[in-house]
């Protein structure tokens, strides 16, 4: 060394494994990644220890593509379209299990929660069999999907058999910003795993998040050593240097092989005896590769440096140095094409079109040449329209209402450069699936447009009659008088005045006739229930409940 202690080392290991372990830590940025970096303050030896996962992962449906199975939770499976605190959705995105949520997806199916309000609940569970006395890798993806300030983010605990599996980890790298924890564990004397991660953050606001690829892989470890060592330069022999060019490595010299820039320690011997120690540097000539960007107008060729070019791409020459070293040449050529330029520009009331020689006020389409980069005169087609404000034909009327979705609301004006729904979208049209206001303005540097639409559903009326008479011709049957065609039943269900169901259906298009167990039932009032949903509102279920006479 030539300056007191401490020095700083780079150490560099192949990238690859699952785990990095340096031993000791002592004086090492971060003992377990590939490339930390050692302060050094008296020579060490670091031994590596990586660790590789097999192929196979003891997890049962840890990615979710199976579906709600393989796994317990405390969290409440939900079918609503915002599903509430304490429970989950398997899901192919987040805003599946929460409209209000950003877009996040990771490839396929995956465990949507909104987390729970009660210290310990569970988000997931399941046991696996291992190897007693074996080392596994545990590893999972997080992500928060739905945030409202740094508070909100998930926090969680990993443990294996009741053992933490480190410090509980804050998922606090922005929605939708997935992260994979991984974590090494011995099976001891057990042979199952059961694992359990549940989320410290109890918080009502935000805290909505998401995991998947759940995984317990068996590990093999591989080892390597570098020592470091400190030498008083007091003690340093003579230096030899020596000059090659990159292409010489490996390099020989007398009878030791190297292999790249540096000095090393070497001896000189006779007859087997130690004569004397060296410092062998060994450097290299400098090496050029340098790039050489260049243009040229259609039919010409570039005829410099060796090159004979006639058509844009990169091209590279090898050159012999004055000392005997490649080095490369490497042109980019542009060729400027010779074919006539067509522009079509907005101006506003009162401006003037001053680009590539023009000078312009008025609407019209005009012809002129120009040199791009000073090289190459071609033709040019102005076609210049003048505009006032934004020209935009959104919505023929203040109300639309909707049969099917998706319906295209298209908002594209001339001469407009950007738009905004409230929507969130920026594009010039968008495709609406619900009903509800939407609003966009439209933007150009002669002024700003807005306009707004409501979209509604037509109603669909659900009726049942409050009395029918199975004896009779008429109105014998108690059944469901709706727009059949617009309706999604999910259960039909008529009780007795004891709570005992005489009847159900799924089926639209079936009815009561009065009978239970093969008999009809005695005049009396009985309580119907329905539930439904309509083409125009998704998963959201209506229900209907009421009473009927059965009149004999």
């Amino acid at each position: 060394y030539t300056s007191e202690p401490p020095f700083f080392v780079q150490l560099n290991a192949s990238q690859g494994a699952d785990y990095y372990n340096w031993i000791p830590a002592t004086g090492l940025s971060d003992p377990q990644i590939f490339n930390p970096i050692a302060q050094i303050t008296n020579s060490i030896e670091y031994v590596l220890e990586a660790c590789f996962a097999g192929d196979s992962n003891l997890v049962y449906n840890g990615d979710f593509e199976l579906g709600n199975i393989g796994f317990f939770t405390d969290y409440l499976i939900s079918s609503a379209p915002q599903i509430p605190r304490g429970s989950f959705k398997i899901v192919s995105n987040s805003n599946q299990a929460n409209y209000g949520n950003t877009s996040c997806t990771n490839g396929g199916l995956f465990f949507a929660a909104d987390a729970s309000p009660s210290v310990g609940a569970r988000v997931y569970q399941s046991t696996s069999p291992v190897e007693p006395n074996t080392d596994y890798i545990f590893s999972v993806d997080v992500t928060a999907t739905y945030v409202e300030t740094s508070a909100d983010y998930p926090i969680m605990q990993y443990a294996i058999n009741g053992e933490q599996l480190g410090n509980p980890i804050t998922i606090g790298a922005g929605v939708c910003n997935w992260i994979t924890t991984s974590k090494i564990w011995n099976s001891g004397n057990n042979t199952t795993a059961t694992i359990n991660i549940i989320n410290q953050n109890t918080v009502g606001m935000g805290n909505d998040f998401a995991i998947d690829n759940i995984a317990l892989r068996k590990i093999c470890k591989a080892y390597d050593t570098i020592n470091i060592i400190l030498v008083d330069p007091s003690t340093i022999p003579k230096e030899i240097s020596v000059k090659i060019c990159e292409k010489d490595f490996p390099y020989t010299y007398y009878d030791s092989v190297f292999y790249g820039i540096g000095d090393y320690g070497y001896v000189f011997s006779t007859d087997g005896e130690i004569d004397s120690l060296y410092i062998l540097n060994i450097s290299t000539y400098p090496h050029y590769d340098i790039t050489i960007y260049d243009t040229i107008c259609e039919g010409q060729t570039y005829s410099n440096n060796g090159f004979e070019a006639s058509s844009s791409g990169l091209y590279t020459n090898t050159f012999s140095t004055i000392n005997g070293c490649d080095s490369l040449i490497n042109l980019s050529l542009f060729v400027y094409p010779l074919t006539d330029t067509i522009i079509n520009a907005y101006i506003c009331e009162g401006e003037v079109y001053n680009q590539y020689g023009f000078n312009l006020a008025n609407q019209g389409t005009y012809y002129n040449t120009y040199s791009f980069g000073e090289k190459c005169e071609r033709n040019i087609v102005l076609h210049l329209i003048v505009i006032d404000v934004p020209e935009m034909l959104l919505f023929p009327q203040n109300d639309i209402m909707v049969e099917e979705y998706p319906i295209t609301l298209d908002a594209t004006c001339m001469g407009c450069d950007s738009y905004m729904w409230n929507t969130g979208s920026f594009s010039p049209s968008i495709n609406v699936y619900s009903k509800g206001i939407y609003r966009v303005c439209a933007y150009s540097n002669c002024g700003t447009v807005c306009d707004s639409v409501s979209i509604n559903n037509p109603d669909v009326y659900v009726f049942l009659p409050n009395s029918f008479t199975p004896n009779e011709a008429s109105n014998n049957v108690f059944e469901i008088y709706t727009e059949k065609e617009k309706i999604e039943l999910v259960s039909f269900e008529i009780f007795s005045r004891w709570g005992e169901r005489v009847f159900e259906t799924k089926d639209i298009n079936m009815g009561w006739d009065g009978m239970f167990k093969g008999r009809l039932c005695n005049s009396d009032n009985f309580v119907f229930k329905v539930l439904f949903k309509t083409r125009y509102t998704g998963n959201l279920i209506y229900e209907k409940v009421g009473k009927v006479s059965l009149i004999r």
